[in-house]
């Protein structure tokens, strides 16, 4: 009887090893898949239609910090300060962070780009 389980118990582990072979094979498979798909449309990007969209946003500070960013006056392309940002947070619900912005007379522009954005 003994020499009957010893065959018994190579063919369970062939069984096993078999089963996780084609189960590891299949997930490689759907990453290959998945890499080849990114792959074709990283290299055919000019021809997958995409139009961007602009968003602008208008709004006009408050007096009392209007009159501390004349005083402060900032240079050109310097961050904002900590009292804008947090406006720019409650009015329009914009993040800025220490991005720098373009200082003009009457206004000022912010570039906010992101990812897929």
């Amino acid at each position: 009887m003994t020499g009957d389980a010893a065959p018994q118990r190579r063919a369970a582990w062939l069984r096993h090893v078999t089963r996780w072979h084609w189960i590891s094979s299949a997930i490689c498979l759907i990453g290959m898949l998945g890499f080849a798909a990114t792959g074709i449309t990283l290299n055919h990007a000019a021809q997958i239609g995409a139009d961007p969209r602009i968003t602008h946003r208008t709004a006009e500070l408050p007096g009392p910090l209007r009159a501390s960013l004349a005083e402060a006056a900032p240079t050109d392309r310097a961050p904002l300060p900590p009292a804008l940002r947090e406006w720019l947070r409650g009015a329009l619900d914009i993040r800025v962070g220490g991005r720098r912005a373009d200082w003009y007379d009457d206004e000022i522009y912010l570039d906010l780009p992101r990812p897929g954005g």
